[in-house]
């Protein structure tokens, strides 16, 4: 008897390449997980697969039932959130071959895909703590949701003047236990900084108007060098110049080599000037060039140059502002400053020094109020038929899922409870998937199968 040939179908690699790397694995463990899971698949065929190879329909669904498994999609722009094997390879059930694996290009999400980002605002009222964000930021953003009186303007020129030389100043978050000695300026310095600070907010509060503060981090694009060990140094001075101590004491000298482009996230302090409301308001930010869309940038355009460290990244950035509009600041234009939650247990900024079950509670009202918050339930299987595009059905669907078992809460406390910020943690959630998988993984005390029973 002879038996007819198999079928078989080209894998899309790179796609395969690409759900591994949302899950951090290499193909050993990819193939052992597998395995453990009841998949029958050697390491030889998942390694031919990565390659791109025709393979049959039996192996290619294999692995696609897995990786559906896995609940990756919501990580990327695929076409068919199920995946199975038409996702993975040319082979079509209905006969008509060639997958478009991907919704749009990638210039066209950039373009008319913005993500929606939350960022929370409160009202600081303890000096201390508006220094804690000063000092921890990198960039200031100034939004101006109103259009200031005469009066008002020289209230907010004064405040932002105060800003620039707490920035400037070497005033630490205990500037009383800098110098003990007698005849220390510090205490009278820091006694002034704190008047001065007081008397500007009593003429917020006199003249109808409030300063609203946020932190974010924004994803940028940098460089960093494609081999450190081949680096070399670009200096401008001679030897002798060193002999003749010529050469500032503060100079080091540029390294030279080649660079390629990678994600780093910088920490902007938002600074929003507004009427006095009832309600903090917060920020919407349409961010085009979001943390998921730039990993995406880098893996697959990235950007290559040979020269000094400073050059290198002004060409990376020129090559990414021709090609895709890149900016690594936030364009006011893309912010909308909206009043809609509530914050008024936090308007003293209690939310980076209260307890962690009280910052639980402002995180989960955050996560409520964001559609987002469907990757989150999608990524553990918990999203049922509920709908995330309105408040309401969120509100059902974190009651009835955390009947049992509050696990959504149990991840942000445990977050919370390792110093993760409260905009870093919400934007985990979010985005859910490989990165908070990462972030949950570094903490100790959570169940190594906590993803079993959330």
């Amino acid at each position: 008897m002879v038996r007819g040939k198999k079928n078989r179908y080209k894998v899309n690699g790179k796609l395969l390449k690409k759900f591994r790397s949302i899950l951090n694995k290499s193909q050993e463990e990819i193939v052992a997980l597998m395995r453990d899971d009841g998949a029958k698949i050697g390491h030889r065929a998942y390694q031919e697969a990565e390659q791109g190879k025709s393979m049959s329909l039996e192996i290619i669904s294999t692995i696609a039932r897995w990786y559906h498994s896995m609940k990756i999609t919501t990580n990327l722009q695929i076409h068919n959130e199920n995946i199975n094997a038409e996702t993975i390879s040319d082979y079509d059930s209905w006969g008509d071959h060639g997958i478009k694996t991907f919704k749009t290009d990638l210039k066209d999400r950039i373009k008319n895909y913005p993500t929606n980002e939350q960022i929370p605002l409160y009202k600081i009222k303890d000096h201390l703590k508006l220094i804690k964000i000063i000092i921890s930021s990198s960039k200031r953003k100034i939004v101006y949701n109103l259009t200031p009186t005469s009066a008002q303007a020289d209230i907010i020129d004064l405040y932002l003047k105060s800003i620039n030389e707490t920035k400037k100043s070497v005033m630490s978050l205990s500037p009383l236990d800098e110098d003990d000695n007698y005849g220390s300026e510090i205490p009278s310095a820091y006694l002034s900084t704190i008047k001065n600070y007081n008397d500007i907010r009593k003429d917020f509060k006199d003249n109808n108007m409030e300063c609203y503060v946020g932190l974010y981090q924004q994803p940028i694009l940098t460089v960093e060098p494609v081999n450190p060990s081949k680096l070399t140094l670009d200096d401008t001075y001679t030897q002798g110049d060193y002999l003749d101590g010529v050469v500032p004491t503060d100079y080091e000298p540029e390294q030279y080599g080649a660079f390629k482009t990678k994600i780093d996230f910088v920490l902007y302090a938002f600074f929003v000037f507004d009427t006095s409301n009832k309600h903090t308001p917060e920020i919407t930010y349409k961010n085009n060039f979001n943390a998921s869309i730039i990993e995406e940038l880098v893996d697959e355009d990235n950007f290559t140059y040979t020269g000094t460290k400073s050059l290198c990244l002004s060409k990376m950035k020129e090559y990414y502002e021709r090609k895709y509009g890149y900016s690594s600041n936030i364009p006011t234009s893309k912010l909308e400053v909206r009043e809609d939650i509530s914050y008024s247990k936090y308007e003293s900024g209690e939310d980076w020094i209260a307890g962690i079950e009280e910052a639980a509670d402002d995180v989960i009202e955050l996560l409520l109020n964001d559609s987002r918050l469907k990757n989150f339930a999608e990524y553990h299987d918990i999203a049922g038929n509920y709908n995330f595009e309105v408040r309401e059905g969120r509100e059902k669907w974190y009651k009835d899922t955390s009947k049992s078992h509050d696990g959504l809460r149990e991840i942000v406390v445990a977050l919370l409870s390792h110093d993760y910020k409260i905009s870093k943690v919400v934007n985990l959630i979010l985005t859910a998937g490989a990165t908070l998988k990462k972030a949950l993984d570094k903490i100790p005390e959570l169940d190594p199968d906590y993803y079993d029973y959330v």
